[in-house]
C-alpha cells in the first residue's frame, strides 16, 4: 500500500507540473497574440499539416490569429484548424490555396508582417471574349492590376484603364480554376493603331487599320509588365465597302512649315472617291477623283497643310464614295514655335 500510494502521489505531482507547464505555455502564447499580433514573421522553411514545431508553427499561428484567419491559442501543432486558416489566407492573397506553407506563402507572410516588398507583377488569367470584330468590348481578368493600367494591343498603347474591384474566388472541383482575388479591366478593340510618340518629339506617325488576324495584348502598371494573351480580330459580317487603311502623318511641325499627310484607302465599290480634311484650324479641304472599275481597289492621296499658330491639332480625314459609304480617321500633330 505504501508503494502504491507513493506511485499515486508521484503521478499527481507530475500531472500538476505538466498542467502548470501547459497552462503557462498557453498563457504565454495568448500573450504573444494580444501583445504583438503584427510581429515580423519570417519562416525559414516550409510547413505542412501534421507538423509540430514550437517555434515556426507557433509563429505561423500567431500571424494567422493577428490577421483574423485563426481564432485559437497557438499550440505549435499544425492541425486542421491551422490548415484551414492557411487556405483562407492563401485565397485572400491570390495564392493557390493548398494549405501548404511553401515559398510563395512564406514570402507573402513576410511581406505583410515585416513591411518588405512582394512579387506583385500583374498576371492575366484570361481574356473574354477572345475573338470578334473591331469595336468588341473585351475584359481581361487577373490580379495585381492597379488604378492605372496601360493596355498594349499589337505593341501599341491603346488605353489607360483602372481595374475593377477585386472578387474573391474559391475553387472546388475545377482543376483549371485559379483561386484568390480576381480583378478585371475592360476596353474595346480599336479600329486603328499607331506607334506611340512622345509629345514634342519629331517622329513620323503612321495610323494602321486593324484588320482580321491575331493580335497580342498585355498590360503594364506600377507593378511591372504582365504576360501576353491573344485576341483574334474577325471580319465584319456585312463587309466594309470603304475604309482608311492608314495615314502617313507628321507628329510634330514648326509653325509655318508645310506638312504632308498621305491617306491609304481601300474600297470594294467601283465609284468615285471624295476626300475631305478638317485640319483643326478652321480650314477644310475637299478633293475628288474617279477610280477604275475593279471590285477591290486601293488608292492613295497626298495632302499638305501649313499651320500658322502653335498648338496641338487633330486633323480629321474623311473619304466617301458615290454610294454614300464613308470612312473617317484622324491623327494628332504638335505645332511648335520657331525660335
Amino acid at each position: 500500500m505504501k508503494i502504491r500510494t507513493r506511485h499515486i502521489t508521484a503521478s499527481l505531482m507530475i500531472a500538476i507540473v505538466l498542467g502548470t507547464f501547459s497552462f503557462g505555455f498557453f498563457k504565454h502564447a495568448e500573450a504573444q497574440i494580444s501583445q504583438n499580433p503584427a510581429a515580423c514573421t519570417a519562416l525559414a522553411y516550409n510547413l505542412r499539416i501534421g507538423m509540430y514545431d514550437g517555434t515556426a508553427v507557433v509563429a505561423l499561428q500567431v500571424f494567422l490569429n493577428g490577421r483574423g484567419y485563426l481564432n485559437h491559442v497557438p499550440t505549435g501543432y499544425f492541425g486542421l484548424l491551422t490548415f484551414s486558416a492557411v487556405q483562407n489566407f492563401q485565397a485572400s492573397q491570390g495564392i493557390i490555396n493548398t494549405g501548404f506553407v511553401g515559398p510563395l506563402t512564406r514570402a507573402q507572410i513576410q511581406a505583410l508582417s515585416c513591411g518588405g516588398s512582394q512579387s506583385s507583377t500583374p498576371v492575366i488569367f484570361g481574356i473574354e471574349p477572345s475573338s470578334g470584330p473591331v469595336g468588341t468590348q473585351v475584359t481581361l481578368t487577373g490580379r495585381w492590376f492597379t488604378a492605372d493600367n496601360t493596355v498594349y494591343f499589337d505593341g501599341n498603347l491603346i488605353a489607360h484603364i483602372a481595374s475593377s474591384g477585386g472578387v474573391a474566388i474559391a475553387c472546388t472541383t475545377d482543376p483549371a480554376c485559379i483561386p484568390g482575388i480576381r480583378q478585371s479591366i475592360s476596353f474595346s478593340i480599336p479600329q486603328s493603331i499607331s506607334p506611340y510618340c512622345a509629345p514634342g518629339m519629331m517622329c513620323p506617325l503612321y495610323i494602321r487599320l486593324v484588320t482580321p488576324g491575331t493580335y497580342p495584348i498585355y498590360t503594364t502598371n506600377s507593378n511591372g509588365t504582365s504576360n501576353t494573351v491573344y485576341f483574334v480580330v474577325t471580319g465584319s459580317s456585312s463587309g466594309t465597302p470603304i475604309s482608311i487603311t492608314g495615314i502617313d502623318a507628321p507628329n510634330s511641325l514648326p509653325i509655318g512649315t508645310q506638312g504632308t499627310w498621305t491617306m491609304h484607302v481601300a474600297s470594294n465599290q467601283s465609284a468615285s472617291l471624295h476626300y475631305s480634311v478638317v485640319w483643326g484650324d478652321q480650314t477644310t479641304v475637299n478633293n475628288a477623283f474617279t477610280v477604275p472599275p475593279p471590285s477591290q481597289i486601293s488608292s492613295t492621296t497626298t495632302l499638305t497643310h501649313v499651320y500658322s499658330y502653335a498648338g496641338t491639332y487633330t486633323p480629321t480625314f474623311t473619304v466617301t464614295d458615290d454610294f454614300g459609304h464613308s470612312a473617317t480617321a484622324s491623327s494628332t500633330v504638335l505645332v511648335t514655335p520657331m525660335y
